[in-house]
């Protein structure tokens, strides 16, 4: 993540205000997070129930997470 931090600074897609900002982050890390569950579910060792729960239980949670998170932060 610090290198696409550097990368969003120095392009100046990094928001001025201090709360968008830290939303920004909030937001890639959660990225950053589910990618590790997708992974997990999906490569190695994972079965078909590994990857089914991910499609059934933990991504639906995600995305209700995310959406909950996108109205907040048009208020």
């Amino acid at each position: 993540m610090a290198c696409v931090r550097y990368v969003a600074h120095k392009y100046g897609l990094v928001p001025a205000d201090p709360v968008q900002a830290g939303r920004c982050d909030m937001i890639c890390e959660a990225v950053e997070d589910l990618m590790g569950q997708f992974y997990k579910a999906n490569m190695g060792a994972a079965t078909d129930a590994d990857k089914t729960k991910f499609r059934t239980e933990t991504l639906p949670a995600w995305l209700t997470h995310f959406d909950k998170s996108w109205e907040r932060s048009l208020t």
